[in-house]
């Protein structure tokens, strides 16, 4: 199997605090890998180091033997706080990633230079850019919005599709932004548990629909999870963090 995330002799630390140091490993395509450990271990910083969104105080990470150096296309993230759009409601918010797609990674593209302070500030400038370029883009077609409302209909969202976020439930919005996720269907997901509001009978479905997708699609999927159980039945690969 040919590796599509390499990580070369990461180091990070926040606040004088060390999380990973010459840490290496290699992320094959094709295979959903489970990252369990305990609060604080570095979990949701790895995957914002994969996503492009934290940088590394020093090492490489790769994607296709290409530098990461901001967020991509093709590795897309879905946030423990759901980050859903509180101005759209549950359709529009599942179409957002076909109106908008992240740039390509070029082996030209210089490098970012800032320090993981400046973390927030980038992201609120990423999505400033992203709806600036949105309200130009009406690419939506009927099979957009066919998938779109299917998506939201295997989630148990099917009908709430006119509901705005703050018209859902904690576990109504993390099943939003798992159908948001489900839709940009690109060649890495990120997860940073993705279903820790679930109770446990609709957890285990929205297990069985992402095995699903990803059997479709053969997508690689990086899932944090804090569930052994969980990521004993979703993870060909499991990594435990100390």
């Amino acid at each position: 199997m040919i590796s599509i995330i390499q990580l070369n002799d990461i180091s990070i630390k926040f606040d004088n605090k060390t999380i990973f140091t010459n840490y290496n490993n290699t992320f094959e395509g094709g295979k959903i890998y489970c990252i369990t450990g305990p609060s604080g271990c570095g979990k949701t910083t790895l995957l914002r180091m994969i996503s492009g969104l934290q940088k590394p105080d020093r090492g490489t990470v790769t994607y296709n033997n290409l530098k990461v150096l901001k967020p991509l296309r093709n590795i897309f993230m879905m946030h423990q706080s759901y980050t859903n759009f509180p101005w759209k409601n549950c359709l529009e918010n599942v179409l957002f990633p076909v109106k908008y797609h992240a740039p390509k990674i070029h082996s030209s593209d210089n490098e970012i230079s800032e320090s993981p302070t400046r973390s927030r500030s980038r992201i609120k400038m990423f999505f400033k850019k992203t709806f600036l370029k949105e309200s130009s883009n009406n690419n939506i077609t009927d099979d957009n919005r066919d998938k779109a409302i299917n998506l939201l209909e295997e989630v148990g969202l099917g009908d709430a599709i006119e509901r705005f976020p703050n018209e859902l439930s904690g576990g109504m919005n993390q099943r939003l932004a798992l159908a948001r996720t489900l839709m940009m269907m690109p060649e890495v997901i990120l997860m940073d548990e993705p279903l820790s509001a679930l109770d446990p009978q609709t957890r285990n479905k929205m297990q069985d629909l992402i095995l699903k997708l990803h059997k479709e699609t053969g997508n690689t999927i990086i899932m944090v999870t804090h569930d052994l159980n969980e990521a004993q039945k979703m993870g060909d690969v499991n990594i435990a963090f100390s």
